[in-house]
């Protein structure tokens, strides 16, 4: 059986959506004896969301700067958050109880290397496959990116450009068989280039 794994979904909240979510991750987090040393600290989660918060108030009847400086401050609280996530699951070794406890939401099934919202299919020469996804909001492109790393890719600098398309799918070549990457795929919208969704792993035929 997979491990359980923390959804990374919440980047698609609204601010004032993503605020609630935020502050219930760190109550349960806080004096948590699971987490002893969280990275990013806790204290740096308060102040982003703090800060989100501040921005979402000033945006609501606000200009486009106040706007622009809410998605900003938006996107700082979701990185503190996915990091956080990342933590919780190092220190958790897909321990549910442990990753429950985070206040994180887990995917109500193990995650495949197939999901209903992203896939990849094997294509008929070795090394080479089908990726998609279901359509993204607003979406002009679709960035595809891989990453090597051992365990779910850390940082943005763990990955790396595989493909871009403007449809939801894409082929890809050049990959040595038997070999086992993680991707996870961006859009590109007329905001700018999205988050990225949740990274599945996949083993190259």
């Amino acid at each position: 059986m997979r491990m359980k794994r923390i959804l990374l979904s919440f980047w698609r909240l609204a601010a004032p959506a993503l605020i609630v979510f935020g502050r219930s991750v760190h109550t349960k987090m806080s004096n948590n004896p699971n987490f002893v040393t969280p990275d990013p600290t806790l204290a740096s989660l308060k102040t982003a969301l703090d800060d989100t918060e501040s921005k979402a108030a000033t945006a609501k009847d606000g200009s486009k700067q106040d706007k622009a400086d809410l998605k900003e401050s938006k996107k700082k609280s979701v990185n503190v958050l996915r990091r956080l996530a990342w933590y919780v699951e190092g220190i958790a070794q897909g321990n549910e109880n442990i990753l429950i406890s985070s206040g994180f939401e887990l995917s109500k099934e193990p995650i495949p290397s197939q999901r209903d919202d992203f896939w990849i299919i094997a294509g008929v020469a070795s090394g080479e496959m089908t990726i998609g996804c279901v359509a993204f909001p607003k979406a002009g492109a679709y960035i595809w990116q891989v990453s090597a790393t051992s365990t779910l890719p850390a940082a943005d600098k763990d990955w790396l450009f595989a493909g871009a398309s403007t449809q939801r799918k894409t082929n890809l070549k050049g990959y040595t068989p038997d070999t086992k990457l993680w991707f996870r795929v961006r859009s590109v919208t007329s905001d700018g280039l999205m988050e990225g969704s949740d990274p599945i792993l996949f083993t190259i035929r």
